[in-house]
């Protein structure tokens, strides 16, 4: 099982797979914005943006999959964009759930000036005025969006990191 899930991942589709699943979840919160007229907010717009490493991740992949250091390179930047999605879908949860009755975002999310998440793409992604991200504005099968980002960032996560633990496996099997 090991030796075909390491030899699939030596293949451009998977990580098609990956970029296309990617590109489905960043154009249902376009539709969600534009279409249903959903304003996100600011932990939304940080979310997102870990969709985009996840993208840039996958394009990283399909350049060459055989190649081991763009391989390892894709499956950390990988990681990183699923837990940094992870703790912004957990943050954006707690805040939904606090009992307190309007909580701004921008008191928590104090990040350097220098890469100012918030301004990027701004003709794309277009913030809520309100900023509120307790307000909670969408259900799916009785969740709100937010915990199922966390099922989504997850299990990118959990096949992420399966991944680099069969690479290591096999890479053990192959020099000692």
């Amino acid at each position: 099982m090991i030796h075909i899930i390491y030899h699939y991942f030596q293949r451009r589709i998977s990580w098609l797979v990956l970029a296309i699943i990617t590109l489905i979840l960043e154009s249902i919160a376009l539709y969600m914005q534009y279409i249903i007229l959903l304003k996100p907010c600011l932990l939304c717009i940080y979310q997102r943006y870990t969709l985009y490493g996840l993208l840039i991740a996958s394009f990283i992949g399909i350049i060459a999959p055989k190649n081991i250091m763009l391989r390892l390179s894709s499956l950390i930047i990988w990681i990183y964009s699923s837990v940094q999605g992870l703790f912004f879908a957990i943050k954006h949860t707690n805040m939904q759930l606090s009992t307190s009755k309007i909580i701004n975002c921008e008191s928590f999310t104090k990040y350097s000036n220098w890469i100012p998440l918030n301004k990027l793409l701004s003709s794309i992604i277009t913030i809520n005025n309100s900023n509120y991200c307790n307000i909670q504005q969408w259900y799916f099968v009785s969740l709100k969006l937010p915990p199922i980002m966390i099922i989504i960032f997850s299990f990118y996560l959990i096949i992420a990191i399966l991944i680099l633990g069969i690479e290591c496996i096999s890479y053990y099997k192959k020099n000692f």
